[in-house]
Formats: C-alpha cells, sequence, structure tokens
C-alpha cells in the first residue's frame, strides 16, 4: 500500500472509531455544572458504565479548584475515591508524582490529604497566567485516572472528597465524567539504560582561590560598585529611601583612590544628607566583595529607611537564580532569608549577591527582571540618633555555575563542617514500643543510624500534641522506655526528644502567658493554622522563654520524671509559621514602610529577631554540654550560621532542598509521599540532584526498610563542594552521576554502587592517574549512586 493510500485509510479508521464512541454513547456525564465540596462534605455520583465495544480504558476525570478571588498556590485536599478505592497517582494521566511551578519550584502532586489544587477564581488562569504560579504542564486544573480494574458491573460510586479541615478552602469542581478512552497512566522519562560510553569529564576539588575581584567605587559615587572579574565587568548600585517618597545613593563626600582595590584592600566612602549618614567600607578577598554600610539617624524620630542593592546588566541574562531556585521566565521577587541569594549567569560568567547580618537577612526580599535584579529590605527602622551596621556580599564567579557561586558562599561562611550520621523518627506507640531487642537492633542497623529522635504524637495531651508547656504535663514513661530500650540493643546510637518554642497546647496558656502570645495585626492572638495551636514568643525575659528553658532541662535530664535523651531535636528552629508580632515587645528595627511615601506606617517585630537571644542561649546551653542538636530548617541569621549544628529542610516540595544549599545540605524525607522502601531509595538519589544528603522522616518506610542502600556510605561527611548530581566531602564522594572523581591528590579510593532499588552490587571501578592525581573512573547506568570513600 502507498503511503498515501494508508494515510487515508487510518484517517477513515479514526474518524470511524470516533463516529462508533459517539454512536454507542460511552461517555457518562456526572456532573456537566460547577459544584461545591465542601470540607467533611463528600459529593457522591452513582453511574453503570456503558458498552465498551472498542476495549479502551475507563477513565474518571473532572476539572477542581480552591475557590479564591485570585490566583495563588495551593494545597493537598481532594481525594476521588471509585468504589471504596482512593485514585492513586499511578493512575494519573496528566501528571506523575511531580509537577512544576513557572518559577522552578517542583511540588507532590499529591499527598496524603489528596491531590494538590490550586487557589483559583476559575479553571484555566493557572495555565495562562503571567505568574509565578503558573503551572509549566498546562494541567493546572485537570484531574483523569485510568480505572478500568476498579469498575464493577451494574452500579459504580464515585465520591469526591474534600480532607481539608479548614472551612474556608472549598473545592469547586465542574466536568466530572466517565469515559472510555484510549489513553494511559502519565510515564515519567525513563531512566537512562546503560552506563555511558566515550570520555568522562573530571571532577575535584577545586584549588583554593588566589585572586580576587577588582573594585572601584566611582568618583561620582553614582554608579556605586563597578567589579572587574574574569575578563568582565559588574555594576552593583545601592539606593536608599527618604521619607516623602524620595531616594539616594551615594554622592561622596569623601572620594575612594581611583586604583583598584585588591587582595585584602579597603576603602571607604560616606553619603549624607539631613536625616542620616551612611558609611560603606568595601573589603576584597578571595571569590568575594565583602561590603560593610553603617546607617546613622541623625532626627529625633525613628526613621525608616528602604535599601535597595541591585545589579545592572548591559542585556537580559542567561539564567536567573533566586533563593536557590533557576527561574524559567528570568524574574520573579521572593523572600528565603534560608537562601537570601540573586545569582546570574551571563555569557560564560555569573555574579551573585546576599545579605549577610542578621536584620537585613531576614527582612531580604530577592528579585530580578529585564536585566536588573538583586535584593531589597523593605522593613528597616533606625531609632533616633541609632547606628547599626549591614553587610552583604558580591560574589563574581568565572563558571557562571550556581553551585560554584553556593561552593564560594559556603567557602566565606565556614559552613563545611562535619556532619556524623544518619537521622530517623520514632514514636512511643506500636510498632515501636513492642520491638523485641532484636528487632530495634535491626531497625538500628538497617537505618545505618547516628540519631533516632522520638516525637511528641504519642502520648498525647487532651486529645491534642504536647506542645509547649503542655509538654510537661504528659506521662513521659513510654517515650522514656522506648529511648531506654533502642539505647540499650545499640548504645552507640545517641536518642534526641523533639523541641517546639512557639506552640502550646495547655489548657488556659493563652491566659497564663497572655503578655507573651504571638498577635496578628488585628490583635488577635496568630496560632499554627489552626486555633487549638496557639502560637508563643519565647525571650529571655518573659516566662513563656523561661517554661520552653525548663523543657530542655526536662528532655536532658536523668532524674527519675525526666527523659533522659542524649540530645534535642529542634523543630521549626528559626520562626514558625507567622513572621511578625505585633505587639511588644518591639526587636528595635523593623517597620512596615509605605512603597510610594517610604513613611513609616507600624513598627513590628519579626519573630526570629526578638527571639533569637533566647534561642542562642538554648543552642549554647545544649551543645556547651556536649549533648547533640540536630534542627528543622537551615540559619536565616548570620548569628545562626556561625553555631554548627545538623539542621535540615522538609521536602514536601523536593526543591525545598535549595534552602539548605548555604549550610547544611540535608533533605528530610518527604512526608507527603514516601511510603514503601522504594520510595526512600528513589529520594535518595533525586536529593543528589540538588547536591543534598537525606535523613529519614516517615515511619511507615522506614519500618520496613530492608536496607540502607547509599545510607550506609553517606556518613561521616565534611562537605567540600556541593553540585549538580553529587557531593564531594573531605571522607568521600557520593554521586547519581557517571565521572572521573578525585580529590586532587594521590589517594587511594574504595568504590561501593548501588541499583535503582538500593542493593549494593560488585562492582570493579578503574583508577585513571593523570598528573599524580588519582581518580575513580565511575560509569554506572541511570538511577544508580555510588560512594567513592577516600583512603
Amino acid at each position: 500500500m502507498s503511503r498515501s493510500r494508508f494515510v487515508l485509510a487510518a484517517l477513515l479508521l479514526l474518524a470511524g472509531v470516533g463516529q462508533a464512541q459517539k454512536e454507542l454513547s460511552t461517555e457518562v456525564v456526572l456532573q456537566a455544572e460547577e459544584a461545591t465540596v465542601a470540607p467533611g462534605k463528600p459529593l457522591s455520583f452513582k453511574f453503570t458504565v456503558p458498552p465498551n465495544p472498542l476495549r479502551f480504558a475507563g477513565v474518571i476525570s473532572l476539572e477542581a479548584r480552591i475557590d479564591s478571588p485570585k490566583l495563588a498556590g495551593g494545597t493537598s485536599l481532594l481525594w476521588p475515591i471509585l468504589n471504596g478505592v482512593k485514585l492513586e497517582v499511578e493512575r494519573h494521566v496528566y501528571r506523575g508524582r511531580q509537577f512544576s511551578f513557572a518559577d522552578g519550584r517542583l511540588l507532590s502532586t499529591y499527598s496524603g490529604g489528596g491531590y494538590f489544587l490550586y487557589y483559583a477564581p476559575d479553571y484555566t488562569i493557572a495555565n495562562t497566567a503571567d505568574s509565578n504560579y503558573k503551572s509549566v504542564d498546562g494541567h493546572a486544573s485537570d484531574l483523569k485516572f485510568v480505572v478500568t480494574d476498579l469498575l464493577r458491573e451494574g452500579e459504580n460510586e464515585l465520591v469526591l472528597e474534600n480532607t481539608s479541615t479548614v472551612d474556608t478552602r472549598v473545592v469547586k469542581v465542574r466536568s466530572v465524567k466517565f469515559a472510555w478512552e484510549n489513553v494511559r497512566p502519565f510515564e515519567a522519562p525513563a531512566l537512562q539504560a546503560g552506563p555511558p560510553e566515550g570520555p568522562l569529564p573530571f571532577y575535584e576539588p577545586a584549588p583554593t582561590p588566589n585572586t580576587v575581584p577588582l573594585v572601584q567605587m566611582d568618583r561620582d559615587g553614582k554608579s556605586g560598585l563597578s567589579i572587574a572579574a574574569d575578563g568582565r565587568r559588574w555594576l552593583v548600585n545601592s539606593r536608599f529611601s527618604i521619607p516623602g517618597g524620595q531616594w539616594d545613593g551615594f554622592v561622596s563626600e569623601q572620594v575612594a583612590s581611583d586604583t583598584a582595590l585588591g587582595w585584602g584592600m579597603m576603602a571607604m566612602v560616606t553619603a549624607t544628607n539631613s536625616q542620616r549618614r551612611v558609611v560603606r567600607q568595601v573589603l576584597t578577598l578571595p571569590r568575594c566583595v565583602q561590603v560593610r554600610d553603617t546607617l546613622m539617624n541623625l532626627t529625633d524620630a525613628d526613621l525608616p529607611v528602604r535599601i535597595h542593592h541591585e545589579l545592572s546588566l548591559s542585556e537580559a541574562p542567561e539564567a536567573v537564580y533566586l533563593n536557590g531556585l533557576k527561574r524559567p521566565l528570568k524574574q520573579g521577587s521572593d523572600q528565603e532569608p534560608a537562601n537570601p541569594t540573586t545569582f546570574v549567569k551571563a555569557g560564560d560568567a555569573g555574579i551573585g549577591l546576599m545579605p549577610v547580618d542578621d536584620v537585613t537577612r531576614v527582612h531580604s526580599r530577592n528579585y530580578f527582571a529585564g536585566t536588573t535584579g538583586g535584593f531589597a529590605d523593605d522593613y528597616f527602622v533606625l531609632k533616633p540618633h541609632e547606628s547599626r551596621m549591614t553587610q552583604w556580599w558580591i560574589f563574581p564567579v568565572h563558571s557562571g555555575d550556581y553551585y560554584d557561586f553556593v561552593n564560594a558562599v559556603r567557602w566565606s561562611q565556614s559552613t563545611n563542617f562535619r556532619l556524623d550520621g544518619s537521622f530517623a523518627f520514632v514514636t512511643a506507640r506500636e510498632p515501636f514500643t513492642k520491638w523485641t531487642d532484636e528487632q530495634a537492633a535491626n531497625w538500628v542497623d538497617k537505618l545505618s543510624l547516628r540519631y533516632a529522635s522520638c516525637s511528641i504524637s504519642a502520648p498525647l495531651y487532651q486529645g491534642k500534641y504536647p506542645h509547649g508547656t503542655a509538654f510537661p504535663l504528659v506521662d513521659h514513661k513510654p517515650q522514656r522506655d522506648l529511648l531506654a530500650h533502642l539505647k540499650r540493643v545499640r548504645p552507640q546510637l545517641k536518642t534526641l526528644v523533639y523541641y517546639h518554642v512557639f506552640i502550646s497546647t495547655e489548657e488556659g496558656a493563652s491566659q497564663k502567658y497572655k503578655s507573651d502570645r504571638l498577635l496578628k495585626a488585628s490583635g488577635e492572638q496568630a496560632d499554627y493554622r489552626n486555633p487549638i495551636y496557639p502560637l508563643f514568643f519565647p525571650t529571655l525575659e518573659n516566662a513563656y522563654g523561661r517554661a520552653m528553658e525548663r523543657n530542655v532541662d526536662l528532655i536532658l535530664g536523668t532524674g527519675p520524671d525526666d527523659l533522659g535523651a542524649d540530645g534535642v531535636y529542634w523543630d521549626e528552629l528559626s520562626w514558625s509559621s507567622e513572621t511578625w508580632h505585633f505587639g511588644e515587645p518591639w526587636d528595635g528595627c523593623s517597620g512596615f514602610i509605605d512603597a510610594k511615601t517610604n513613611e513609616l506606617t507600624r513598627k513590628v517585630s519579626h519573630v526570629t529577631l526578638i527571639t533569637n537571644p533566647f534561642r542562642v542561649k538554648m543552642i549554647q546551653k545544649i551543645m556547651g554540654a556536649g549533648h547533640p542538636l540536630i534542627g528543622n530548617g537551615n540559619p536565616v541569621t548570620e548569628t545562626e550560621t556561625g553555631l554548627h549544628f545538623p539542621r535540615f529542610v522538609e521536602t514536601g516540595s523536593i526543591t525545598n532542598l535549595v534552602k539548605s544549599h548555604l549550610y547544611t545540605p540535608i533533605g528530610l524525607g518527604d512526608h507527603l509521599t514516601e511510603r514503601t522502601e522504594q520510595d526512600v531509595m528513589d529520594n535518595i538519589r533525586r536529593f543528589l540532584d540538588y547536591g543534598c544528603l537525606y535523613y529519614y522522616y516517615h515511619q511507615q518506610a522506614t519500618e520496613n526498610v530492608t536496607q540502607p542502600g547509599l545510607s550506609r556510605y553517606m556518613w561521616p561527611i565534611t562537605p567540600i563542594e556541593l553540585h549538580e548530581g553529587f557531593i564531594i566531602g573531605q571522607e568521600r564522594i557520593l554521586t547519581n552521576r557517571s565521572g572521573n572523581f578525585g580529590w586532587a591528590d594521590g589517594s587511594r579510593h574504595e568504590v561501593h554502587v548501588f541499583d535503582r532499588t538500593g542493593k549494593e552490587l560488585p562492582w570493579k571501578a578503574p583508577t585513571v592517574t593523570q598528573d599524580g592525581h588519582t581518580y575513580t573512573e565511575l560509569r554506572i547506568p541511570g538511577g544508580y549512586v555510588a560512594a567513592i570513600l577516600r583512603r
């Protein structure tokens, strides 16, 4: 048959199929018009399936959104249930386990609470809006599932359940249908089948830098800083707001030398107006330009100052990273003080900016649009006649690689310190409390655990988690017995107990600690997205802070009523669900400033800043006595960054891992989707895509783990460099990529390779010698991971 005849026959066949479907009514519309699914009020549809002469797949489809007057993010709360079976993501036609926002974030398609839905006023805006929330795959509101195996003869029932406990999270649905369609579930791109052939790249730590950027502070003062590095010149401007809607930059009273600054050289300029003086010091160091601006209030009143430090390019950059996320739209604005960076790649080079001092860092907003961007502090307030120094850094990067920028920051911050071992949670309930010695030891060994933290989800206090001042009011014997059991069978294990300082569930706590409540702008007490979890703030001076210190003593004490743990796991260490406190005490440096007039509209307190002295004291108390400490959330201030202990980030969205890049690159297993051992092994591999290590989380997954996989050889590690796909540490290299790996020396190597299921395989990796350096030539298939140990 000729090609033209074949195409004509195919078209006629397709037309016939379409006509047959139409004539046989292979679709059942369950709900055409928009309907509401309120929390606790599921919608139910009963239907009988039509004939299926073409033997297509049975499909349930619908459109859904969370009712909202404007587009925003979303949450996971809708479960479609067919004949009593939840339709899980393996059945989804349009998406796998994750999808992407236009701002670069990867989010889970579903979790234990159901499928992710957008807050949106309609069903199309999230596919078309010029917004960082835009759905890249074009299926923001579409849910479609293959359900052939779940269908019954006769009557079938579809239930749509809104699992939210928040009454205002109302789901809207429309076009709810059953149909026979020629579709199949979404298939993720297959992993590379075999190891690569041909030449491999060489990976080793970069040499210690011996060159510095050359910096010129322009004589006219209006162009800010001119930075020359790697054959390229960058311009970074600064501006400071003036009440009344005005701005100014540096108009020099003292002019810097015409000679560019070299290694370790410092210069100073001063800018003054009638309300304030700014004194700038610039210090040039390897990899980094350090800028210190001291602002002085010359008035008798509180002085608001908005501060913007901005990079100006001659043309649009090739890539833009804000807060560690690559922005496909090359624009955006966001606040994330754990990674308060703006990095751009232009040509073969790049440059990054970040705030450093405590105040500017927690206030910071990173942004980029067109050819300009940097970071801003729009909340800075000076008390009458006060002087305050702000500090920020500039990093020219010769390669233009984001991870080279990250490594320069880590080197400048001295955050490459040793991380000792693996971590997991336990709870004082079955099966943990019923384990034999053999089972408990097997659990510790299979996870290669260094730390086990007891949660507070059992026992409960009046049906709630015993947070804050409720913690001493429960019977801790089950927790104490569980920790003692683990310690007895594996004495080297470090036992920890959960600690949280912002929530209290004690009955009457809001009255008992009335002056220590975290307040909203309305004057009402803030809560953790549920009134049963009210928020407080601890300080060195208030009663709530003293109570929170007693909790530390209870956790670490060895008395008959104490828990006797080795150390502390500190949840939400820097802040909780609220950023601002709208009451006393004032933090002395924060306020809301009108964006048009630059006038101070209200003094407020940043939760991190008002609690900082208390939290630092507790950290020093715990670690100073030799107790291990692990925190949730990476540091958001310079002060915290200087206190070295493991801290991780949660990975409900795997792109949260970028928040860990400047401190300890550790991610906690994904509590939303991890349920099986294979899920764990997949995430150990995927975390390496972000240069990150893995901590175990979900107990359902860890209870039945049969092998630790790469985690067995992950620790201890002292990071030297992070990269996409691998980590170079002093003791070991962990990778999910092929390459020639070494330490720029003649050390010997030991290699361990694991397949996609986490099983270690016999493996021979050749040694390559080049210029006196030894390298392991590692060729692994896609989905494999490896540890190269330095001997």
